[in-house]
């Protein structure tokens, strides 16, 4: 057997081993996406940002991580964090606390990608003060080392207080999973960004339709959300694409649509390394048309940010982002400033 085959040979072997090793006790799993950041920069975990308008200043602070461990090849268990706090004209005031602890039992951890799951959670917010749940089925479908697309189909009950409140729900986002080789490696590895990579940070979707109303005389709520965002790497420095934003919901009694679009360009100073440093620009326009109380409106919206900020990759993949950034809405006249962190997902040309 000469060299190719025996090299091709060789790999068979060791590609399955590859694959199936991303679920297995120890992996690290983050997920983050309870925060709207200004569209173009870090997407999710954390913001820290003072808004200044012709009306009152706003100070604010929000986190929303979810964390989990695997404890065994199978079990993933974890939690989701959510603190909402602001100061209004002088005025503090907490906006939100919530912990959302939750059990995932995988079926297949050894499968070759797709990797299927039964999840259970449950909503405790303090502020308000609500109880909820949800349970379902998933898949997570890898697309990269340490990136994975979850797909969750579930039963949601967001206040048990409330009579007829039960919801079907389908959503989909990508999340970390970094098993013990990448998290051991994470802080050398680099940067895999070249020309023909494409940025996916911050694309998410999901629907929901009610099972029963909660309010009598009115018909089941449904709620449809998509949100790609994509931006294409021309040369290994430089990113242009956008984030398109399709929100529909409403019943009987009324109705919200929203339709928004965010070109974006980026550009990095530097290549194949572990922290690279980037600048970037996003301009903003958004649409809300429908029906509320019997009166037709429609609300325009657009806004421009100019920003920077750090990637620090995990895996050639995965990078946390620290971005400061400056957001101007023309129609509200409001200028934010905020520092944003969270996690920019990339897919380079030889996993595409």
């Amino acid at each position: 057997m000469n060299t190719i085959p025996r090299l091709c040979f060789m790999f068979m072997l060791i590609w399955p081993m590859l694959v199936q090793a991303q679920l297995t006790r120890g992996t690290f799993y983050s997920s983050g996406y309870g925060i709207n950041s200004i569209p173009g920069f870090a997407n999710g975990l954390a913001e820290l940002s003072i808004e200044v308008g012709d009306d009152n200043d706003l100070l604010g602070l929000a986190i929303a991580p979810e964390l989990g461990l695997f404890v065994s090849d199978r079990w993933l268990l974890g939690s989701r964090l959510t603190i909402g706090s602001f100061a209004l004209a002088g005025v503090t005031g907490v906006g939100g606390f919530s912990l959302s602890p939750f059990a995932r039992y995988y079926f297949n951890p050894q499968a070759s990608n797709n990797h299927f799951f039964a999840n259970a959670q449950f909503d405790l917010s303090l502020s308000p003060g609500t109880v909820g749940a949800n349970l379902g089925l998933g898949m997570t479908h890898f697309l990269a080392p340490g990136l994975g697309w979850d797909t969750y189909l579930a039963l949601q009950q967001s206040d048990f207080e409330i009579n007829k409140n039960l919801r079907v729900g389908l959503s989909s986002r990508l999340n970390i999973y970094l098993n013990k080789d990448l998290r051991t490696n994470r802080r050398e590895a680099l940067s895999g960004i070249q020309r023909g990579s494409v940025m996916i940070g911050g694309t998410n979707g999901g629907f929901s339709f009610g099972i029963q109303s909660a309010r009598e005389g009115t018909s089941n709520i449904s709620i449809f959300d998509v949100a790609p965002n994509l931006l294409y790497f021309f040369t290994d420095h430089l990113a242009v694409g956008t984030r398109l934003n399709l929100a529909i919901n409403g019943n009987d009694n009324f109705n919200i649509t929203t339709f928004g679009l965010a070109p974006q360009v980026r550009y990095y100073f530097s290549k194949a390394q572990h922290r690279l440093w980037f600048i970037g620009s996003t301009y903003e326009f958004a649409r809300s048309t429908g029906k509320l109380a019997e009166q037709d409106f429609e609300v325009n919206s657009t806004s421009l940010s100019f920003g920077g900020g750090l990637n620090s990759f995990l895996t050639p993949h995965l990078a946390l982002e620290l971005a400061p950034n400056l957001n101007h809405n023309f129609e509200r006249n409001t200028t934010r400033i905020g520092i944003d962190l969270g996690v920019q997902f990339f897919l380079h040309p030889k996993s595409l």
